[in-house]
């Protein structure tokens, strides 16, 4: 039986949709338990569609930390790499409260079930499969959305059904520039179609993509973090450009019509040092938002950048580190000796990440936590505060 053909069945026999939670839920357990492949067919030699509740239950292990309701979702390999996690997706959610959205390429249907708590929304998407898998997740989290099989280009009149298209599109192949045309739907095609019939458009894009690439997206350009990790690049469409960084769980923000794109500075430092959450650092509006906090800037990197600041500031976008000790890299090593620290972990990039860190905390006995940046030639042993 094919995939589809099992997705179906699930949808249609609510006893076969709970067995099969319960067999994919228990083939998990076995993984993560190290079971290999011949024991996990062994234990299930009787149950059907091995094949296809093994990729689930691989699936669903990828998705434990980003879903709620993990355990009972139904994704394939892409989806489980790239649908919006459940802290952000509830986020826009809020954002785009009492919209009628048409989601466009809505896949495994994350995003729509999210929207659907405080909007009105229809996904829609080529790929019957991933239809059929939004429909049972919607199954799982209560969800009203409406999932259908269709081409978004070929919908027919909808004017007066959607005020606002949503796209979080399908990626092309990784490379090391991203655009907008190696999207699948194009967000220019859906515009120029949908144009004059919704008035609101929001794109889900690749958060890497150059801001000069985008020029063509006019209205908020939202950078947003979870857990100290960029997770997305949001174009919200409007009359005026604004840049903004958002930073989750915890909903600090910060906002600009003008982004400065920062070189290093190559300034001094004091006891204090400051990084910038990624949403700040890849919007470019670090430097601006560090200055209106009385920071100076530092140094700034590949993937950070650095600020010194006279004292920490509650509800900060990002973390504060106490400067313990700077010097050559044999006297922080020295320094380590005896020292309270007992995990070392390396802010900048180093050729050989594991080789170092293994090296500088061999002998090591204390209990906290340091964290080693290199300014210029300088290597700076911090705690965080």
């Amino acid at each position: 039986m094919s995939r589809e053909e099992f997705l179906l069945k699930l949808k249609d026999d609510r006893k076969f949709l709970k067995e099969s939670n319960e067999h994919i839920n228990k083939i998990m357990e076995m993984m993560e338990k190290g079971y290999d492949n011949d024991k996990i067919r062994g234990a299930f030699r009787k149950t059907k569609y091995l094949e296809e509740m093994t990729e689930f239950a691989k699936s669903r292990i990828k998705v434990r930390r980003k879903f709620s309701r993990y355990d009972q979702l139904w994704m394939d390999t892409y989806s489980a790499s790239y649908s919006t996690p459940e802290i952000p997706a509830i986020y826009r959610s809020e954002k785009l409260r009492g919209r009628k959205i048409l989601d466009a390429g809505s896949g495994a249907g994350m995003q729509s079930i999210f929207f659907s708590t405080n909007s009105k929304v229809t996904g829609v998407d080529l790929n019957m499969e991933r239809v059929y898998m939004a429909q049972l997740n919607a199954m799982a989290y209560d969800s009203n959305a409406n999932f259908i099989h269709g081409d978004i280009f070929q919908l027919g009149d909808v004017g007066g059904k959607y005020d606002t298209v949503f796209s979080d599109p399908l990626r092309g192949k990784t490379s090391e520039e991203r655009f907008l045309e190696e999207l699948s739907p194009n967000p220019l095609d859906i515009l120029e179609y949908f144009s004059g019939v919704v008035g609101n458009f929001v794109f889900d894009l690749p958060p890497m993509i150059r801001q000069d690439k985008l020029s063509r997206l006019n209205g908020e350009l939202e950078y947003l973090s979870l857990n100290g990790a960029l997770q997305r690049l949001t174009s919200y469409s409007g009359s005026e450009r604004k840049y903004s960084a958002v930073m989750l769980p915890s909903g600090l923000s910060f906002s600009s019509p003008k982004v400065d794109k920062n070189e290093d500075t190559g300034g001094n430092w004091s006891e204090i040092l400051f990084v910038p959450d990624p949403s700040l650092f890849y919007s470019h509006l670090e430097n601006q938002y560090c200055l209106s906090k009385g920071m100076k800037p530092v140094q700034r990197e590949k993937r950070k950048s650095i600020f010194t600041a006279e004292g920490s500031i509650a509800d900060s976008m990002g973390e504060y580190f106490r400067v313990v000790k700077s010097g050559d890299y044999e006297v922080i090593k020295k320094f380590l000796k005896g020292s309270k620290f007992g995990k070392i972990y390396l802010k900048y990039d180093s050729p050989d990440y594991y080789g170092e860190k293994n090296n500088l905390e061999n002998g090591l006995t204390g209990n906290h936590s340091g964290y080693i940046f290199k300014i210029r030639e300088e290597f700076v042993l911090c705690e965080k505060i």
